[in-house]
C-alpha cells in the first residue's frame, strides 16, 4: 500500500502539513515540479525555462500582477501588497521580496499569479499567448493561476512514481477539486472528488465525497482502504487544498 500526496503547495509548505501529523509519504509538489520518494531522495524536478521566466515577469511588471516565484524550498516575488500577505496566510509559510535578478537566478520551478477571480481567465489567456508552447497556465484556486514548465503536471508525475512502485495507473485512486486535478483524475483508475470541487472535477469523479474542510480527504481514504479493495489494490494518491 502506497500513499503519495500531489499537490500545488511547494515542497515546504506540504511538508509542514506531513510533519505535523508525524507522516512521511511520497510527495509530488508544485503541481508536479517536484517529486519525492518517502525516502526523501528526489526522483524528479522541473524548472522554468529562462526565456518562460522572462514573459511572465515582463507581463508582471506590464500589468501591475502579483506573481510569485517557487522554488524548492521558498517562494520569493518582486511584488509588496495584499496578494502577497494572502498567500501567506493561506499557506502558512512566507514569501521572500526580492529582485527581478536574484529571483531569475534562483532558477524556480514553477510560478503562481494571484488575482481578484473576475480577472483570473483575462490573464491565463494573455499569459497562454505570451508563452505559447514554452509554458501552460492552470488554475488551481478560484484567485490563483499557476505557471508551469510545459510537459508538467500530477499526472506526469504521478505515472513516474507509479512505474517506479511497479503500480499500474487502474490500481490507483485519486482525490480532486480543481481544475489543476483534471489531468491525474483522467489518467487514475478511480477518480473522485471533494464535495466542493469545481463542476469539471465532479464530471469526472466516480465518487463524490464530502468537501475538504468537513473531512472529505479522510472519507475518501476510508473508503477506499474498506470498500474500495475490488477498484484499487493499492492506496490512493491524495490531494492537499492548494
Amino acid at each position: 500500500m502506497q500513499v503519495c500526496i500531489a499537490t500545488g503547495r511547494n515542497l515546504h509548505s506540504a511538508r509542514r502539513i506531513t510533519q505535523s501529523l508525524n507522516w512521511h509519504p511520497h510527495l509530488v509538489a508544485g503541481n508536479g515540479c517536484l517529486t519525492i520518494h518517502e525516502n526523501g531522495d528526489c526522483l524528479a524536478r522541473s524548472k522554468m525555462s529562462a526565456l518562460a521566466l522572462d514573459r511572465v515577469l515582463s507581463y508582471s511588471a506590464a500589468t501591475g500582477v502579483y506573481i510569485h516565484a517557487e522554488t524548492e524550498h521558498e517562494m520569493l516575488t518582486c511584488h509588496a501588497g495584499p496578494e502577497r500577505l494572502l498567500y501567506e496566510q493561506r499557506a502558512g509559510v512566507p514569501v521572500r521580496q526580492v529582485d527581478r535578478e536574484t529571483l531569475e537566478r534562483a532558477e524556480p520551478m514553477n510560478l503562481l499569479l494571484v488575482a481578484p477571480p473576475e480577472s483570473i481567465l483575462d490573464h491565463k489567456a494573455q499569459l497562454d499567448v505570451a508563452l505559447s508552447d514554452h509554458g501552460q497556465t492552470v488554475r488551481s484556486e478560484k484567485d490563483y493561476l499557476d505557471i508551469l514548465p510545459s510537459g508538467v503536471g500530477k499526472a506526469v508525475a504521478l505515472r513516474g512514481l507509479s512505474d517506479l512502485l511497479g503500480i499500474r495507473a487502474e490500481e490507483v485512486a485519486a482525490l480532486g477539486d480543481y481544475e489543476n486535478d483534471l489531468q491525474m483524475l483522467g489518467w487514475a483508475g478511480f477518480p473522485a472528488a471533494v464535495g466542493n470541487c469545481t463542476p469539471s472535477v465532479r464530471a469526472v469523479s466516480k465518487r463524490v465525497f464530502s468537501r475538504n474542510d468537513e473531512g472529505g480527504a479522510a472519507e475518501f481514504v476510508r473508503w477506499i482502504v474498506y470498500n474500495g479493495r475490488s477498484l484499487v489494490t493499492h492506496a490512493p494518491t491524495g490531494e492537499l487544498k492548494r
